[in-house]
Order: C-alpha cells, then sequence, then structure tokens
C-alpha cells in the first residue's frame, strides 16, 4: 500500500454518491473557476491546486482518522487494535459525520463545509471543528509515545462555503491554517445557474386545509 496522503484518503473512500458521480462524469476533474476561487481564499500567499487534484465528497471524519493514524504507522497500522479513548470524546465516534468536500494532492488537505440555507450558528459546526482539533492535536499511541499530526508534514485547511460570507470566528483556536489569523476561510457558494438570480420552491408542510403552517402535515403546500 502507497502510503502518501492521497493514497491512503482513497482506500478509505466507500461514499456511493462518489463513485455514483465519477461513473456518471467518467471521472470528472476540478474546474478552473473554482480553483482559483478557492485558492485566493486559502491564503495570502495564494495556495497552488493543481487540476487533477483528488477530491471526495461526504467524507466520514472516522475515515480521516483512519487516514492520519494509516499514514502515521504505514502497514502496521493494518489490522492493529487503537485505543479508542485518549481523548474525550473518542476520536472514533462510530457515526456517519462527515466533511461536505475535501480536495488532498501532495502534503495538503483542504476540507470544506457547505450550506445554502440557514446559518451557521448550530451545534454541528463546532462539534466538527472540536473533533477536527482532537484529531489534529496530539495523540498518545498505546505504547505511551506522544506525536501530531505535525509530524506528518500536512499543510490542513477548513473552509466554509455559502452565499454571504458568515465571519466565523474560531474562539478556542485551530489546528489548521487561517488567512486572517482569525475567522475560518470562506468561499462564497452561487445557488443559481450563470447570470440568473436564485429563486427556489419548497414544499411546506400544513396542519388543515386552509394552509395554516404545522408540523402535523395533513396537507401540505408548494411556495
Amino acid at each position: 500500500m502507497k502510503n502518501n496522503l492521497v493514497e491512503v484518503l482513497k482506500k478509505f473512500n466507500r461514499k456511493e454518491r462518489y463513485w455514483l458521480i465519477n461513473n456518471a462524469l467518467d471521472n470528472p476533474s476540478l474546474g478552473k473557476t473554482f480553483i482559483g476561487r478557492l485558492s485566493v481564499a486559502l491564503s495570502a500567499e495564494r495556495v497552488e491546486i493543481p487540476l487533477d487534484a483528488w477530491w471526495a465528497m461526504d467524507y466520514h471524519i472516522d475515515w480521516l482518522v483512519g487516514a492520519f493514524y494509516t499514514l502515521r504507522h504505514g502497514e502496521k497500522s493494518l489490522n492493529r487494535v487503537f485505543s479508542n479513548h485518549k481523548t474525550e470524546p473518542p476520536l472514533i465516534a462510530g457515526t456517519q459525520q462527515d466533511i461536505d468536500f475535501i480536495i488532498a494532492f501532495h502534503n495538503t488537505l483542504i476540507l470544506i463545509e457547505a450550506k445554502g440555507e440557514g446559518s451557521w450558528s448550530g451545534k454541528q459546526l463546532p462539534e466538527k471543528i472540536s473533533r477536527l482539533n482532537r484529531l489534529l492535536g496530539n495523540q498518545q499511541d498505546d505504547d505511551g509515545k506522544f506525536w501530531s499530526f505535525n509530524e506528518l508534514n500536512l499543510k490542513v485547511f477548513f473552509v466554509l462555503m455559502s452565499p454571504d460570507n458568515p465571519s466565523y470566528p474560531l474562539e478556542d483556536g485551530c489546528c489548521w491554517e487561517l488567512k486572517d489569523g482569525k475567522n475560518l476561510n470562506w468561499i462564497q457558494l452561487t445557488m443559481s445557474e450563470q447570470g440568473e438570480p436564485a429563486s427556489f420552491l419548497k414544499v411546506i408542510r400544513c396542519k388543515d386545509e386552509e394552509g395554516t403552517t404545522g408540523n402535523e402535515g395533513t396537507h401540505f403546500k408548494i411556495g
């Protein structure tokens, strides 16, 4: 097994949506416009992202933990039993908590979280940030030896993608690179065809035939 970032990430990527898109679009690559915008958003020095950079979607954080441990221990990680109580909460959660989109090339990993509607004020984003901080911080092997992802010589970026800039400050800091040193990196998410205003319909559950909004769902309307 090749023990480099991209090859190890690939080994964990069992997400069917990725393979559906890969099959349907004949192994699509990243777009030049998107790469240009993302490069500027990541760093004042501009991160050069190759067009053939590997990408995946809905990548489980459990897989990310496994990938980092595999990079650290190489072939010795296979079938080895690791302790899962070195951090609280544990690194491996056994859930489908994921990163919406990841890009990897050479020694660089870009993690992107997207939100089209609503705010970033819920608990989901802080939970993911906390978990990533635990992963990217100091780790302790069962033999008592400490190590950190810095030993893997990786550059990690975390990016929010939404229609408006949330200016999301990190009160407790983070273990990845920030363009302005304080707020999470951000890139605009466009939710419309080129040149057209964003306009969507939605299905609304109603509790009566007059169309009163309600979770009872005995009726519904389109608005």
